[in-house]
């Protein structure tokens, strides 16, 4: 489907025209009348047409904008692809900002007249270094990086001007120029003059980064053995007690003392470790030695029996509540005497209950 631009730029006023008309027609009419209905049904499809060629013609100008915007790169990275000048951003001091400005295009420089033993740059003609010019910017980016590896080679450094531990330079780089019978080596200004390309360019695609770049950032070092050891250990500390009325749906070691958050228990921890001279392991390597002790804090409602949840509300005396306590102490020993009796006779009642409804009571 073709979209005429200048049927589109008259829609507007259509567009406006439908809209007052469809606010006009009466709904009771409408119902009343066939004609009416059969009439907003042609406006609303005429309505729909109309904003959808608005529509086309707004995502029309969108694209075009998108495609001038993104050209213009394009061809700004076309141009410096092959040393012309082009469009690019400089940063000024002074305002703090980036201004678009004209960058110069790639020239060949002068030539160098260096007297510099290991070098023939005397060997290599003005027409050979125009026709190197040339090629070098016929190149894409991946080109020019393999003929930069081809050319120049990194090697030690074969004498310290000064200490080698004050030293800054770790490498030396040896340049050639292919001037078609072979490699000539050359010296650094006669490579750069010629081929027209930057030391930071060289410097990237052969020196090694690691070696010539700023050290890199060290990650930060995990926690120790010795720290976890001794987290482990302040566990193991605490009085803990099984869930024995909920083991089938827990099988967590929940903590006697009455701590209300992870973060109580860190700080005991720190106190414990201070009181020790221990280091203190951070806040995350506790919690994970935490949890994979399988240690909690909060027991589940159905471990406490209800006269132990009525004196956590205040509904039971502390006498009371005591006495309870030693009731259970008492009856968790006779458990542990009479499990250590059976054991040892090797007798076990098939009748549990049976059996201690037969034993005498007070």
């Amino acid at each position: 489907m073709t979209i005429n631009i200048q049927d589109i730029q008259k829609t507007k006023t259509k567009i406006t025209l439908l809209q007052k008309s469809l606010k006009k027609i009466n709904i009771k009419g409408i119902l009343k009348n066939r004609t009416m209905i059969t009439m907003k049904m042609i406006v609303c499809q005429q309505l729909q047409l109309l904003m959808r060629l608005n529509k086309h013609k707004k995502e029309a100008q969108k694209s075009a904008r998108q495609i001038l915007r993104h050209g213009k790169k394009n061809i700004n990275a076309q141009k410096r692809s092959r040393g012309q000048a082009y469009m690019g951003r400089k940063y000024e001091t002074d305002s703090a900002k980036f201004v678009i400005v004209e960058k110069p295009g790639k020239v060949l420089g002068e030539r160098c007249h260096c007297k510099t033993s290991g070098v023939k740059c005397s060997e290599v003609t003005d027409e050979t270094r125009a026709k190197i010019h040339k090629e070098v910017w016929c190149m894409s980016w991946p080109q020019r990086e393999i003929l930069v590896k081809s050319l120049v080679h990194k090697c030690n450094v074969g004498r310290h001007r000064v200490q080698q531990s004050e030293s800054g330079r770790q490498n030396t780089l040896k340049y050639n120029l292919n001037i078609g019978s072979g490699l000539v080596p050359v010296c650094k200004k006669m490579f750069s003059s010629t081929t027209g390309i930057t030391q930071h360019f060289i410097r990237t695609n052969v020196c090694d980064t690691k070696e010539s770049g700023p050290e890199e950032h060290q990650p930060k070092p995990s926690a120790s053995s010795s720290n976890r050891t001794a987290i482990k250990e302040f566990l193991a500390s605490l009085a803990t007690m099984p869930a024995h009325y909920c083991r089938k749906s827990s099988s967590k070691k929940y903590i006697e003392r009455s701590f209300n958050s992870k973060m109580e228990v860190y700080q005991e921890y720190k106190n414990w470790s201070k009181g020790r001279q221990l280091p203190i392991a951070s806040r995350q390597v506790f919690v994970d030695e935490f949890d994979a002790g399988n240690f909690a804090i909060f027991r589940p409602r159905k471990y406490q029996c209800d006269l132990c949840v009525s004196y956590a509300e205040g509904n039971v005396s502390e006498a009371t509540y005591t006495l309870h306590r030693l009731r259970k102490d008492m009856a968790q020993k006779a458990k542990e005497d009479d499990k250590k009796r059976a054991s040892e006779s090797g007798v076990i009642p098939k009748d549990i209950h049976g059996f201690y409804d037969s034993l005498p009571h007070e």
